[in-house]
């Protein structure tokens, strides 16, 4: 495997297990800080980067302000898709 592939297959990996982590606590509708705290994650760019913008970008949770999504109110809850893969991960533990 070329390091390119292997790169693309580690950053693919870390990206679901981040989304997964995200889906996993996520409970109604919550602040970027709640989600931050109970994953116990400090630094606010890369949770954002990693976590907020990958699950976003996949589907699984959406902004419930979506036309103001700098918002200091804005909060995240999941999608159907997001549900599904919620019960999913329940079911595995």
């Amino acid at each position: 495997m070329t390091s390119i592939g292997h790169s693309t297959y580690y950053d693919t990996s870390v990206d679901t297990m981040q989304v997964a982590q995200l889906v996993a606590v996520i409970e109604g509708a919550m602040l970027r800080d709640e989600l931050q705290e109970k994953l116990t994650i400090n630094n606010r760019d890369y949770f954002r980067k990693a976590y907020i913008n990958e699950a976003l970008n996949k589907g699984f949770i959406e902004m419930t302000i979506p036309d103001k999504p700098k918002s200091k109110n804005q909060q995240y809850r999941l999608t159907t898709k997001g549900k599904a893969l919620q019960t999913k991960l329940k079911k595995q533990k």
